[in-house]
């Protein structure tokens, strides 16, 4: 992860299991906000640690937005595998603990 030091300020930063959280400001107007940076597990036995883990780093987040990228080893649907081994437990699961849109 890399940060332009000439128009940011990272003011913060902790780091997890799977993530690391900067707590960024932009020098020219004060503007701070949150960037958590995922790399998941791509082990099966893992996966429920990760995304409790990222809830839990949402959710500290207090009133500052927040961008969440990465790679989350999470596969989305069928089609993005090539061989049988696919649960489509865990992109339901991330959904509903993010409350996002697909």
């Amino acid at each position: 992860m890399g940060v332009n030091q000439d128009t940011f300020e990272v003011q913060n930063f902790e780091d997890g299991d799977y993530h690391i959280k900067f707590i960024i400001k932009n020098k020219m107007d004060g503007f701070c906000w949150v960037l958590l940076s995922v790399y998941g597990a791509a082990q099966e036995e893992h996966k429920e640690h990760l995304l409790s883990e990222l809830v839990q780093a949402c959710t500290s987040c207090g009133d500052r937005p927040f961008t969440v990228g990465g790679d989350f080893n999470i596969i989305r649907n069928q089609s993005e595998k090539n061989n049988s081994r696919y649960n489509d437990k865990w992109p339901l699961y991330l959904m509903l603990l993010l409350r996002l849109e697909t």
